[in-house]
C-alpha cells in the first residue's frame, strides 16, 4: 500500500537545534597574567640590563690610599625587542546578514567576537614561540622575539653576559624531581634569590612533574603513601604547586608553547615550558586588541581585529625552560 514516509516527502522541514559547539583550547595564561607595558614611543623597545661582579674578599691593608678605581657601568647591556602587529579579518555578505542562523543571533557580532579570540590564541603563540626580533620592512613584517629565543643560551643576539645559563634549560623526555630541581638550583644561582615563579608548561611536561608523586622503580618500586579524606572519594595526584628548596613554583596549564605558525599542538609544544617571574619578564601593549570596522562596499560588512605587541625579558639570566 502506497503510503507518505518521511524518507520520501520532498517538503519536510529541517529542525536545528540552536547548540553551537567549538571545540578548541582558548586559554592565554601569559598573555592575560603578566604585567603589561603601556608607554612605548617606537617600534624598538630598549632596556638596560646588569651583572654585580663576582665577589672578592681578599681584604685592605690599614692606612693604604685607593689608587685604582674601577667603572661600574662596564657590565651594563642593552636589550632590545621589536613589537609585531597581529590581525584577524572577518567579512560577512549582506544575505548571510539577514539569514536567521542556528546558534548564532548576530553574525556580525560573532564573526567579531571570533576574531577577537583567534588575535588572543596568535599573540599567545607569538610570546611562547621560538621565533626572533626581525625589524619590518617593505618586503617584510616586524616580529618579536618569542621566549624560546629569550631563553637561549646559544642566542648571538643577546649578549652572552645575560643569556640563561644551560643548566637552567632542561630536557622534558627525560625530566626527573631531580633535575627538574638542577633547573631550580641553576636559575637561584644565577638570580641570587628565592623566587616564587610560575611554570608556563605543555601538557607533556605537566604530567611529568605531576609523576614525581608516582612509585619509582622497576624491581623493588618504592610507593607513594596518600593520606585522604575517605568522604570526598578522591585521591589528588595533580600537581599545580611546587615547593622546592630553591624556589616555589606555580604550574599552569598552556597549549601555545614552542608553536609555529599555522601548526596545532606537537611534541614540541606539549614539551615546552617556560620558568617566568612578573619582576623579570612583562608584555608591552603598544595597541590594545580592538575591532577596526570598515566601510561596506556593497558586498556586507566587514573588518578586523588588531593588537600590536612585544615581549620585554629584562634580564633572561634569571629565567628557566624545558624542551
Amino acid at each position: 500500500m502506497a503510503k507518505a514516509e518521511s524518507f520520501n516527502v520532498v517538503n519536510n522541514r529541517e529542525d536545528k537545534t540552536d547548540l553551537y559547539t567549538v571545540v578548541s583550547p582558548e586559554q592565554t595564561p601569559i598573555l592575560s597574567g603578566m604585567p603589561k607595558f603601556r608607554s612605548q614611543k617606537a617600534t624598538l623597545l630598549e632596556w638596560t640590563a646588569d651583572n654585580l661582579d663576582n665577589v672578592t674578599f681578599e681584604g685592605t691593608r690599614e692606612g693604604v690610599d685607593q689608587t685604582t678605581h674601577k667603572d661600574k657601568t662596564e657590565n651594563r647591556v642593552l636589550l632590545d625587542n621589536r613589537h609585531q602587529e597581529e590581525r584577524k579579518p572577518y567579512a560577512v555578505s549582506n544575505i548571510q546578514n539577514k539569514v536567521d542562523v542556528a546558534g548564532v543571533s548576530d553574525e556580525v557580532a560573532f564573526a567579531q567576537a571570533r576574531s577577537m579570540l583567534e588575535l588572543k590564541l596568535n599573540m599567545e603563540s607569538a610570546i611562547g614561540s621560538d621565533n626572533e626580533s626581525q625589524a619590518g620592512t617593505g618586503a617584510v613584517p616586524a616580529k618579536l622575539r618569542g621566549l624560546g629565543k629569550w631563553i637561549d643560551n646559544t642566542n648571538a643576539n643577546i649578549d652572552p653576559s645575560v643569556q640563561t645559563p644551560e643548566n637552567s634549560i632542561g630536557t622534558t623526555s627525560t625530566l626527573t624531581e631531580s633535575t627538574f630541581n638542577d633547573v631550580l638550583q641553576s636559575v637561584y644561582e644565577a638570580s641570587g634569590s628565592f623566587m616564587d615563579m610560575r611554570l608556563y608548561a605543555g601538557p607533556e611536561l605537566q604530567r611529568k612533574i605531576s609523576d614525581f608523586t608516582r612509585a619509582e622503580g622497576t624491581v623493588t618500586p618504592t610507593p607513594f603513601i596518600v593520606n585522604s579524606d575517605q568522604s570526598s572519594r578522591e585521591i589528588v595526584f595533580s600537581v599545580q604547586f611546587y615547593r622546592g628548596d630553591f624556589s616555589n613554583v606555580q604550574i599552569i596549564s598552556d597549549l601555545f608553547l614552542g608553536r609555529t605558525s599555522g601548526s596545532g599542538v606537537t611534541t614540541q609544544s606539549k614539551e615546552r615550558g617556560y620558568l617566568l617571574t612578573p619582576e623579570m619578564f612583562n608584555v608591552s601593549v603598544w595597541e590594545d586588541m580592538n575591532i577596526f570596522e570598515q566601510t561596506d562596499d556593497g558586498g556586507g560588512p566587514r573588518g578586523f581585529a588588531r593588537g600590536i605587541i612585544t615581549t620585554v625579558c629584562k634580564n633572561p639570566k634569571g629565567l628557566g625552560k624545558f624542551a
